[in-house]
């Protein structure tokens, strides 16, 4: 857990739990992220967030609202800082394997993560989830969102996964 004047510059010595850019996925604790999309604007259901337990929010520009907020230049930029800072940089401390390509991916990255878990405790997110041998989550996305991620790697990370 962090407070916000860990994360930035700020007065606000409000603690945060986890950060979220979902206002359907908020609990109570969490930094609500305003990121801006093609097709959304988070900004728009920050009062959602709020009501479902946001303690402090993440803006790109001027919002009224009883929480305390910060605001950032470019917001989808400013995303990856607050997620390496919260999760305390998980993807320094263990090593990253990335797979590309068109064809492949899914077979081959669960051959390597069968491989290394012979050797070494290993995580895995992909087509297939998230797991490691004593850890596993759900994900929507093959690739999961910035604070899906880190939340992520540093759950690998506190069970000791040496490579995902």
């Amino acid at each position: 857990m962090k407070k916000l004047n860990e994360i930035f510059d700020t007065k606000y010595e409000t603690e945060i739990k986890d950060v979220k850019t979902n206002s359907k996925e908020v609990n109570a604790g969490d930094l609500f992220v305003c990121i801006k999309g093609f097709n959304y604007d988070r900004h728009d259901y920050i009062e959602d967030a709020i009501k479902k337990g946001a303690v402090a929010a993440v803006v790109s520009h001027d919002v009224s609202v009883n929480i305390p907020t910060v605001k950032v230049d470019d917001i989808n930029l400013e995303l990856v800082n607050i997620v390496n800072k919260v999760y305390d940089y998980p993807s320094t401390k263990m090593e990253m394997i990335g797979i590309t390509g068109t064809d492949g991916k899914t077979s081959t990255s669960t051959i390597i993560y069968e491989l290394l878990n012979q050797i070494k405790k290993t995580g895995y997110i992909g087509t297939n989830g998230v797991k490691c041998p004593t850890y596993s989550d759900s994900s929507n996305n093959t690739t999961p969102t910035p604070e899906h991620l880190h939340r992520f790697l540093s759950n690998f990370y506190d069970e000791r996964c040496k490579s995902v």
